[in-house]
């Protein structure tokens, strides 16, 4: 198994990318992780409680879950992800079955934060955008997909997103293999390095 690791701050594009060679390679070879599958299981907690947990802060993670579900891929085992919901802040009963693959995409912003699943990393990517453009993206993003007003937008952006990307993400740009403008990223340059590994 390859693993490639796609960082970045809020609305840089990860997603995005991942889907993009997902669909070009039309999934015979590649598998896609999100790193917020992996958010912890707060259902213990009244909604009202959860809307107010930051969930851009990595202590928000559970690390334990995701590289124990990447040591049986590497054994060549599936896996079964937690489905989470942005909507009501917990994890849900059904799960996301993952066979085996030739390469995964892991993408989240925090996939660089855990030791144990940086090492597993075979080639990290960053996704450099600015600040501006980020939040543009994310409030058409939360606003079609999770039903959150502009303003609530807004608010956590600055007040949680921002702060958190400056002290855990950022600072591991310098690390990663490859940064990649998320204005103009080269596709290409990407499927011909996924192709090589054959």
């Amino acid at each position: 198994m390859f693993l490639i690791g796609i960082s970045g701050g809020s609305g840089s594009g990860k997603t995005t990318l991942a889907l993009k060679l997902k669909k070009h390679f039309k999934s015979k070879k590649i598998g896609h992780i999100s790193c917020d599958s992996y958010y912890k299981d707060n259902s213990h907690l009244p909604l009202k409680e959860r809307s107010k947990i930051n969930f851009d802060h990595p202590e928000q993670i559970d690390f334990r879950l995701l590289y124990s579900d990447l040591q049986l891929l590497q054994k060549s085992k599936k896996i079964f992800m937690p489905n989470y919901s942005y909507k009501y802040h917990r994890r849900l009963k059904s799960k996301k079955t993952m066979s085996p693959k030739k390469i995964i995409l892991l993408e989240g912003i925090h996939i660089l934060h855990d030791k144990n699943i940086s090492d597993l990393i075979d080639l990290s990517i960053f996704l450099d955008l600015d600040q501006k453009t980020r939040l543009n993206r994310r409030i058409k993003r939360d606003k079609k997909e999770r039903g959150r007003s502009k303003e609530d937008i807004i608010s956590a952006f600055y007040n949680k997103s921002e702060p958190m990307f400056k002290e855990f993400i950022e600072t591991k740009k310098s690390k990663t293999n490859l940064i990649l403008s998320s204005k103009n990223i080269k596709l290409e340059k990407i499927i011909t390095l996924i192709n090589n590994l054959n």
